[in-house]
């Protein structure tokens, strides 16, 4: 009696095992297989020419996305082992403006003399309650002309006191140790999945010189991220914008769940949630 029952414990020990490392290999593939993504912009005419294709995939594309953008519309499609997803492209019926001319017409109805003798009463009654509305309306004016100066004065009390609260919370030590932890977390994130390879070119020129000068001075700060193999072209003359620019890259889970689980752990971000709780409420 007890072989047999050490056996059965035995094979429930060995499925429960399997489940086990079945869990285990497939929460280290979400976590540790990457989503890889591409994604090819260009343009000839502005934003009017403007074509984006985007792609991602994962798993030996067992699951993939892929989005287009050309002539001001949108399409893509999603595929889910040997099932796949598109979006609708069938456009709803609409009727002709003759068709609904007729169609609003034939439900007009002619008032009737009954409708005509109860229209008549209900303006008289109108009239009268609106003579006693306007009676009424002068008691209430100077109360409203006394409470106004009291409402307007509360709001500004309320509104000084939410940016005294406001300073405070954002001087104390602790919070700016949580802003910190933030900025952290988010510039590990971003230096994670920011793309492997950015190349092409963008020959830009607005209506406003200064405003092309602004542009180009943006993207002179983001020089660190797009390398030498992204040129840009700046047109001081004359407006235009063309272009070609092609990125890839990858995107792990695993980095995504350690910025948040570090962010989660903090004391400093839990004790400036908490007061930006009381704040708000």
């Amino acid at each position: 009696m007890l072989h047999i029952l050490f056996l059965i414990l035995k094979i429930i020990g060995i499925i429960l095992l399997i489940l086990l490392g079945i869990t285990l290999v497939l929460v280290g593939v979400v976590l540790f297989v990457p989503i890889r993504y591409r994604i090819k912009t260009e343009t000839t005419n502005g934003m009017k020419g403007l074509r984006t294709e985007g792609k991602a995939t994962w798993l030996l594309h067992l699951i993939s996305a892929h989005i287009t953008y050309q002539d001001e519309k949108w399409d893509w499609h999603v595929r889910v082992g040997w099932k796949k997803f598109r979006a609708s492209t069938e456009d709803e019926e609409t009727c002709d403006e003759e068709t609904c001319d007729e169609d609003m017409t034939s439900q007009v109805k002619e008032p009737s003399n009954e409708e005509d003798n109860t229209g008549k009463e209900a303006g008289t009654n109108k009239k009268q309650d609106s003579d006693k509305g306007a009676i009424e309306n002068r008691g209430k004016k100077s109360e409203k002309k006394e409470n106004w100066f009291q409402k307007i004065k509360c709001t500004f009390q309320e509104i000084c006191d939410k940016i005294k609260n406001i300073k405070e919370y954002l001087m104390d030590e602790t919070h700016i140790q949580a802003f910190l932890r933030l900025k952290k977390e988010i510039t590990f994130f971003v230096k994670k999945i920011k793309p492997d390879v950015i190349k092409g070119y963008l020959r830009i020129g607005l209506e406003d010189p200064y405003n092309t000068g602004r542009v180009l001075a943006i993207l002179s700060v983001l020089y660190p991220f797009y390398g030498e193999h992204f040129q840009v072209y700046p047109n001081f003359e004359q407006e235009i914008l063309e272009g070609d620019v092609f990125f890839k890259g990858r995107i792990h889970l695993m980095h995504l769940l350690l910025a948040l689980g570090r962010i989660y752990f903090d004391k400093d971000v839990k004790t400036a949630y908490k007061h930006y709780k009381t704040i708000k409420g």
